[in-house]
């Protein structure tokens, strides 16, 4: 079974302090989640580049000082301590586990060089919970890289068919991916419904 994380497990944004409006550094927030995510400044590629490994967190934090004028520094330091602050569900780390006696639980997520970096050294629980986890910045590949190759390579290492391979992530895209290989593929909004499409395959 693959986990994804960012949706999954974990639903903060990067850079949650700055959300707040009497955060100092407030002003800078919609400017960077522009530049990287959304609006009519987005940086295309930018995003996927970072998490196949073409960029560490201080080149991209360098570019998005020098085009929106936030201290480098300041705005570093703290993606980094939110990184390692991240909101991880219990809940949903207690029913993977309780899967681990029938399935085989990998936690794939398309991630960033932070993943690795800041936010499985604070938060070791999260790796202890599953059997495997694997992150795209190491792999070098995102989950839809070759059609999903990553799937089929992985499940033939351990020596499972597509078939018996389930797949847990907020992505619709990557669901259909994951169904088009012949894997069965859950979409989840919440924590909630995680927690119900876990007890399904538990039973």
């Amino acid at each position: 079974m693959f986990v994804d994380f960012n949706g999954v497990i974990s639903y903060e944004p990067f850079w949650k302090s700055m959300c707040a409006e009497d955060h100092p550094l407030h002003h800078f927030y919609e400017p960077i989640e522009g530049l990287l995510f959304r609006g009519e400044n987005k940086i295309e590629g930018l995003v996927d580049d970072w998490m196949l490994g073409k960029y560490t967190s201080e080149q991209v934090h360098q570019l998005l000082s020098e085009r929106t004028g936030a201290p480098y520094q300041p705005i570093f330091e703290l993606f980094c301590e939110d990184c390692g602050r991240l909101d991880i569900s219990k809940p949903i780390l207690q029913g993977i586990q309780a899967l681990r006696k029938n399935w085989h639980c990998i936690l794939r997520t398309d991630n960033m060089d932070t993943f690795d970096r800041f936010t499985l050294p604070a938060n070791p629980h999260l790796a202890e919970a599953f059997d495997e986890v694997h992150c795209s910045y190491s792999l070098r590949q995102l989950k839809k890289t070759d059609g999903g190759k990553y799937f089929v390579t992985t499940a033939t290492r351990l020596g499972i068919g597509m078939g018996s391979c389930a797949l847990i992530d907020d992505s619709g895209s990557n669901c259909r991916l994951f169904e088009s290989l012949g894997g069965r593929a859950y979409r989840t909004q919440n924590e909630a419904e995680v927690i119900q499409v876990l007890k399904r395959l538990r039973n």
